[in-house]
């Protein structure tokens, strides 16, 4: 131990002269771990980043776990000395720490001294390297390039060294010879200068597979530099092994109990084990077929009571003579052994049912069927085999002794569960030599055997039966029970009951859930016995109620508590006096109650009481306030929703699954001009319809078949939408949906007047479709016969033009003819746009669908309009930000899009102009944007320069050539690739075209 002082630190060797000795930071810390002294040094340098709930010492290291082992070892009175990394005013900082336990005035630890030492560059820590080499396999260094400079074996760990294979190898990159690391986390944490542990891999190895495990921590040198990791090395092939095989054992454990499962339904014995209040708790498939029994009728927790009750009824026992069949069987099962069931209930049968008891109370009964042996006559000789089988058969160990303490019978199970082998036991033997003989092999523990013995033959020959437990040297709990016979001596039996006290222990841990979560209930619970005084409840019921903590006790009858609540409430003494009778009664019968009151805290508490099987009575107090308020409202929304119905337009009538009305609105009985008494709540709808069939004037002899098809209509899936044309020429829709729970909900409406406003729309929409597709397929079949005779006027005024064939004299031909050229190239192009348009039309445009190089497609259009706006002195400038996520869509398309979109920019710019073009992208859509500062467009005019052939009338607009279709193509292109185009314009400012795609074509960066 040391005692609060300065302490000095040693220089270390480094790589330049060493500093003259300074005092240590040093920092006395309480067992809680809060600071109760520190120097100067430490005053300076100490730093703890806040986290709430840990205490200082731990939040000052790097590694809390670290921290917290170094603590605890401190207060158990053992010194550390360690190189590891702390938090410091000026950052994480790697130190040598002496942590130590402190002594207080009489000598006891009470808290934990830490003492810091600065860890100089180039030193060598020897004693770090010694205590980690300790506790690992192997130990590891790396310089500041992460390159291995240490890499030590250990001898006694040969097959899983690394040796010098490793050096000068990185940390952070794929080592030789190893498998299944994952080196991308390893290289983010060696650039972080993170600390790690247990990083994982395996290793081939010439000896077999090895599964190992490194941990490392970065160094810092005093002035915080890098100067690179140092970490252990271990090797979990041992653990990894193990854990296989505790795997294999488990799996193993399943199948045996599924094997128990399968041989106990294969026996040729019925049995049928009973809980000590004679319920079933387990049984097989020979007892149920031997009974006769219902596949589904026998069940876990069934009580023997009612499969009595089934025998006796299928053997046609009077139902008066039942119950008391029931009493005597349920007796039997409690007093004897053997006995014979009567032949004629099992078609001529004898079947033998055997009781043995069980130490929780409980009765295992077998069933055998012994016909054959009763009908040959060996009933004696049976009954002798069956018992010594019965004996050799039993669970429970026998022992027998006479009066004179002497051996008599036994069976091989009592050998067993006392671990004696056969040769010790002696048919006559005196019960003090078997009694030595366990003593020998020490079941009764450690002592001298005489004195053993003597004790364990004193509690054998004590006068009472009751049931003594030991436990053996192998953890099992024997059970032994003595009972004495009336001419003298005693039948022992031993019963191997260790499950059964696991079982009880896991009573008991149920138990202690089970008051926990009584603690932790939603609900008041208040439990009564059948006098109505309380035995249990919980802290909600004091909450619910609020009660005082000290109110409630066991005992206590429950018209106290109500009295109480009463009187607090400050009724009158005869009220409270009738109130305590009423809710008595009221727990009694079960009654539900409301309470609520200014006592409460203006809350609704539910009160329910429910009867107990042994009288008692289980109270629950359930806090509805909010669900009182959400049947209020619910109230009113159903007002509401009446209100709603009878004000629709719309006749309503709701019909259930069996196609009964439930629910109608006054405008149906209106609508069908209906008497009061047609529909009613319950009437099959098939009636309601022959009224309707009927008043309409359908012939008799059709009714019925009017009938039969509407209710097959009533059942399609999914539900038409039917229109009814009444005689008096009014049309009525029908509408049918189904509910989730099978019935249906149908509407009518009169829609008259809205089916001749749809004729007429129609008849208008065939009209105006033929004319505008008679348009579109002339201008279709027009442009394509102009390109054929275009193509050769291009091409031949294209050879004149470049006189490819020779001079063709006088300059002006070659004029003439790059006019006619440029002429035929531009009607082409509004060919190639009307086509387009129509193409648009008739749905045969495809996208060809690929990644869109956005920077190349908007320079490819600068490059193409460059000349134009040079000729016309407008200026082009690119916004694209400098990184952009990737676009899916028609690379040709979306650059035709663009360039129209440029070209009119150019086009409507005065000279001196600007024309802007730019592409952004967010969370909501990927945008191109060209903005221009020409003659603008006015709001009215922007739907006719979409239109195709739309031309604005303005000066501008008039001075340049143009078939108006560059925007409306431009429009159409866009929206087949699921966007819009938007058009921002103001006349004399200028005009910004956006173009919008979704974001489903934007591609990850």
């Amino acid at each position: 131990m040391v005692a609060v002082g300065a302490v000095h630190a040693t220089p270390v060797p480094g790589r330049g002269r060493a500093s003259p000795p300074r005092t240590a930071p040093s920092i006395l810390f309480a067992a809680s771990g809060a600071i109760q002294f520190q120097n100067d040094e430490a005053r300076g340098d100490f730093a703890a980043p806040p986290k709430r709930g840990v205490s200082a010492f731990i939040r000052h290291f790097a590694d809390p776990a670290e921290a917290k082992l170094l603590f605890d070892q401190a207060l158990a009175g053992r010194s550390s000395r360690v190189e590891t990394v702390v938090h410091t005013r000026s950052g994480r900082r790697s130190r040598l720490v002496e942590v130590s336990p402190a002594a207080g005035a009489r000598g006891q630890t009470n808290g934990v001294m830490l003492v810091e030492l600065p860890v100089e560059s180039g030193a060598q820590p020897t004693i770090v390297r010694a205590y980690a080499q300790a506790g690992a396999d192997w130990f590891w260094e790396t310089d500041a390039e992460l390159r291995f400079t240490v890499m030590s074996n250990r001898p006694d760990q040969a097959e899983s060294s690394f040796g010098e294979d490793l050096i000068g190898r990185r940390l952070d990159q794929p080592l030789p010879g190893i498998d299944d690391a994952d080196w991308a986390v390893m290289a983010r944490i060696a650039v972080n200068r993170d600390l790690y542990r247990d990083f994982r891999f395996k290793r081939q190895v010439p000896g077999g597979l090895r599964h190992l495990s490194v941990s490392g921590a970065p160094i810092f040198a005093p002035d915080g530099a890098f100067l690179g990791y140092r970490g252990t090395g271990r090797d979990r092939t041992r653990s990894v092994v193990t854990e296989e095989r505790a795997a294999t054992a488990q799996a193993r454990l399943v199948e045996a109990n599924v094997l128990l499962s399968a041989t106990l339904d294969n026996m040729d014995q019925g049995m049928l084990v009973l809980d000590a209040e004679f319920r079933v708790r387990l049984w097989n498939d020979r007892y149920r077929d031997l009974f006769r029994l219902p596949r589904d009728f026998i069940r876990v927790g069934l009580p023997v009571a009612e499969m009595i009750a089934l025998f006796e009824r299928q053997q046609g026992t009077p139902p008066d003579r039942i119950e008391a069949e029931i009493a005597q069987r349920i007796e039997q099962f409690g007093r004897d052994h053997v006995a014979t069931l009567a032949a004629d209930a099992f078609s001529g049968r004898i079947i033998e049912r055997r009781r043995r008891g069980m130490p929780d109370g409980g009765v295992v009964l077998t069933y055998h069927d012994v016909t054959e042996a009763r009908q040959g006559g060996r009933e004696v000789a049976e009954k002798d085999t069956l018992l010594g089988t019965t004996l050799e058969s039993m669970d429970q160990g026998v022992l027998v002794n006479d009066a004179q303490q002497r051996v008599t019978m036994w069976n091989d199970r009592f050998l067993e569960i006392n671990g004696m082998p056969p040769e010790i036991m002696k048919l006559g033997m005196p019960a003090v030599d078997l009694v030595r003989n366990m003593a020998a092999l020490g079941e009764y523990g450690a002592g001298q055997i005489e004195e053993l013995a003597a004790q364990r033959l004193k509690l054998l020959g004590r006068p009472d039966n009751g049931p003594a437990r030991r436990v053996r040297p192998n953890g099992h709990v024997i059970e032994h029970r003595a009972n004495r016979m009336p001419a003298g001596g005693a039948v022992h039996t031993f019963t191997d009951i260790t499950a059964l006290t696991e079982r009880e222990r896991a009573l008991e841990e149920k138990g202690r859930l089970l008051s926990a979560t009584l603690a932790n209930m939603d609900q008041g619970m208040l439990v009564l016995d059948v006098d109505l005084a309380i035995r249990l409840w919980n802290q909600r019921l004091a909450e619910l109620l609020a009660l005082p903590p000290d109110l409630i006790h066991v005992g206590m009858p429950a018209g106290e508590l109500v009295r109480y609540m009463g009187v607090r409430s400050g009724r009158s003494i005869a009220a409270v006096e009738e109130a305590v009778t009423a809710r008595m009664d009221e727990f009694r019968h079960g009654d539900a109650r409301l309470l609520s009151g200014p006592d409460l805290g203006d809350r609704i508490i539910e009160r329910r009481s429910r009867a107990m099987p042994d009288g008692g009575f289980v109270v629950t107090y359930t806090d509805v306030t909010d669900r009182k308020k959400r049947e209020n409202e619910l109230a009113e929304q159903s007002a509401l929703l009446a209100a709603t119905l009878d004000n629709m337009d719309q006749g309503l009538i709701v019909i259930d699954a069996e196609a009964r009305a439930k629910l109608w609105n006054n405008r149906f009985i209106d609508m069908f001009k209906l008497p009061p008494d047609v529909v009613r709540v319950g009437r099959p709808f098939v009636e309601i319809l022959r009224y309707f069939i009927e008043s309409g004037g359908t012939p008799p002899d059709r009714v019925d078949a009017e009938i039969a098809r509407r209710l097959e209509e009533l059942h399609e899936r999914p539900a038409r939408l039917l229109d009814r044309h009444r005689a008096d020429g009014r049309v009525i829709e029908r509408r049918r949906r189904v509910m989730p729970q099978g019935g249906s909900v149908i509407t009518y409406g009169d829609v008259t007047e809205r089916k001749r406003a749809e004729a007429d729309l129609r008849r208008a929409k065939e009209e105006a479709e033929i004319a505008s597709r008679s348009k579109t397929e002339f201008l279709a079949n027009m442009s394509h016969e102009l390109r054929t005779p275009l193509n050769a006027i291009i091409g031949f005024s294209d050879i004149l033009a470049r006189e490819i064939f020779g001079p063709v004299g006088d300059g002006r031909y070659a004029d003439y003819a790059r006019d006619i050229r440029d002429s035929g190239q531009h009607l082409l192009s509004l060919i190639n746009d009307v086509l387009d348009i129509a193409k648009i039309e008739f749905n045969k445009v495809e996208l060809a669908e690929e990644p869109v190089d956005v920077p190349g497609i908007v320079a490819s259009c600068i490059r193409l309009v460059r000349d134009r706006a040079h000729a016309g002195e407008v200026r082009i400038v690119e916004t694209l930000p400098p990184t952009l996520p990737g676009l899916r869509g028609d690379n040709r398309r979306l650059k035709q899009i663009l360039l129209n979109l440029l070209s009119n920019a150019v086009k409507f710019t005065p000279p001196g102009g600007q024309v802007e073009i730019g592409a952004a992208a967010d969370e909501s859509e990927f945008r191109f944007t060209v903005t221009d500062n020409g003659i603008g467009i006015a709001a009215s005019d922007i739907e006719t320069a979409l239109a195709p052939f739309g031309q604005i009338d303005s000066r501008l607009a008039r001075r340049y050539q143009g078939t108006g279709l560059g925007l409306p193509l431009a429009r159409s292109m866009v929206e087949l690739h699921g966007g819009r185009l938007d058009i921002v314009s103001t006349p004399g400012v200028g005009t910004t075209v956006t173009v919008r795609l979704p974001t489903d074509r934007i591609l990850a960066h």
